[in-house]
């Protein structure tokens, strides 16, 4: 005896298609009983675990699919985030120090 997972489509009340999964026994000659009511997995008894395998899947699955940069393109937009840096950290610092000596002016006179 074989088990499969089928999925059969039923229409709604609107008519729109359902998908429904189900369990169905092969058996020999051909001849097939479909379960509507299939037992769920041992785990699917906690819905969270359920939540953080799913998650995990998809998440597998994304990071496949992922185009990472070169070593190339990584030390170029290393370098230019550098650059960035240093260019708001000098600007920051000449605001600073202008108003550090407005401030000073203003408290002397």
């Amino acid at each position: 005896m074989d088990i499969t997972n089928t999925t059969t489509k039923n229409k709604n009340s609107n008519g729109e298609p359902v998908k429904r999964l189900s369990t169905k026994l092969i058996l020999a000659g051909g001849y097939g009983y479909t379960n509507p009511f299939p037992t769920p997995p041992k785990h699917a008894k906690i819905p969270f675990v359920n939540k953080v395998i799913t998650f995990v899947k998809e998440a597998v699955e994304e990071l496949k699919k992922t185009r990472w940069p070169t070593i190339k393109e990584t030390a170029r937009l290393t370098g230019y985030l550098m650059a960035i840096s240093f260019g708001v950290g000098v600007f920051v610092s000449m605001v600073d120090f202008t108003f550090k000596e407005l401030l000073t002016l203003l408290i002397n006179r």
